[in-house]
């Protein structure tokens, strides 16, 4: 199992993460469904001009929507990368669908996952964290897609004014801070930071913490 979760700056900013997650990839997929309705048409130009920028070259389809696709579509990719925007509509766009086992079955066979910002906080067992950083009253308590456990993602960590020790006791459990420049990869149950930020772990409840 391979999952990059990033902070969610731009692109140039999450560059580290987006090169090393797009190495060796042929074909990937982007779902756009954070965004407001009227940014996902721009999304695709949006990815492509960004890809090229970084010089990664990839073939990646975008999925404006969920609506016409079944989990099966999801087979021939080696990547799925999820953007940012608001955590809930995300999630509950997914739900609607019922691609949450897709998912989880995508990463379970091979499939490299990569979330940045939104698509982050969606790994977790709950995206309740997106209800505490930022104006999503929605997201608590909704289920996420469980791909990493016992741990919240906060996005924007250097950015946004939350406290992620007291986050860590509000929510009772883990919470990994990501600054908008960097990211954590999650292979096998291991963590690794990449970029420039510092990527840090508070356990125990907001008692203890550790840089990655």
């Amino acid at each position: 199992m391979t999952l990059y979760l990033a902070g969610g700056g731009s692109p140039a900013q999450e560059a580290q993460v987006w090169r090393e997650a797009f190495s060796g990839i042929t074909q990937a997929v982007f779902w756009p469904f954070a965004l407001p309705d009227d940014r996902i048409p721009a999304a695709e130009s949006w990815l492509h001009t960004a890809l090229r920028d970084l010089g990664i070259t990839v073939h990646i389809d975008v999925w404006p929507s969920l609506d016409q696709h079944s989990p099966g579509d999801l087979r021939p990719y080696d990547l799925l990368f999820v953007g940012g925007g608001t955590t809930s509509k995300l999630t509950a766009h997914i739900h609607t669908y019922h691609f949450e086992q897709a998912v989880v079955d995508f990463v379970a066979n091979g499939g490299v996952y990569l979330g940045s910002s939104a698509g982050a906080v969606l790994a977790g067992d709950e995206i309740t964290v997106a209800s505490l950083i930022e104006d999503d009253p929605a997201a608590r308590g909704m289920a996420g897609l469980g791909l990493v456990h016992g741990l919240s993602v906060y996005p924007h960590a250097d950015t946004y004014s939350a406290d992620p020790a007291q986050l860590a006791r509000e929510l009772g459990h883990d919470v990994i801070a990501l600054p908008e420049a960097s990211g954590v990869v999650v292979r096998d149950g291991d963590l690794r930071a990449i970029g420039p930020g510092t990527v840090r772990l508070f356990t125990d409840g907001g008692a203890t913490q550790r840089t990655l």
